[in-house]
């Protein structure tokens, strides 16, 4: 596995890629879906959530994710997030929670 940090004004990207049997041609959209798994990932553990939950959690920030295979194996994943804003920009707490002071 291997990662990559990129970033414009406007956005961050952080890319990560592995050297793994890779997704199908053509099933790189179907790979953020629910449940999904591909033909060789079916023999292994899993239930397919995983990529579900990270395109979940990267719309929810207003960011987006994409995924590209090569054809000798190997996939790579491209979430990319806003930026804040550096001026203006707080950090909010969890409901629940206290801010802790060092």
């Amino acid at each position: 596995m291997r990662g990559r940090r990129d970033a414009t004004p406007a956005e961050a990207l952080v890319e990560v890629a592995d050297t793994g049997p890779g997704i199908p041609a053509g099933r790189p959209p179907y790979a953020f879906d629910r449940l999904w798994r591909g033909p060789r990932a079916r023999a292994r553990s899993g239930i397919g959530i995983g990529l579900a939950v990270v395109k979940e959690l990267i719309t929810a920030h207003g960011g987006t994710v994409s995924a590209d295979s090569g054809p000798g194996g190997g996939t790579r994943m491209n979430p990319r997030l806003p930026r804040a804003e550096s001026q203006g920009s707080r950090l909010i707490p969890a409901p629940g929670t206290e801010p802790r002071v060092a």
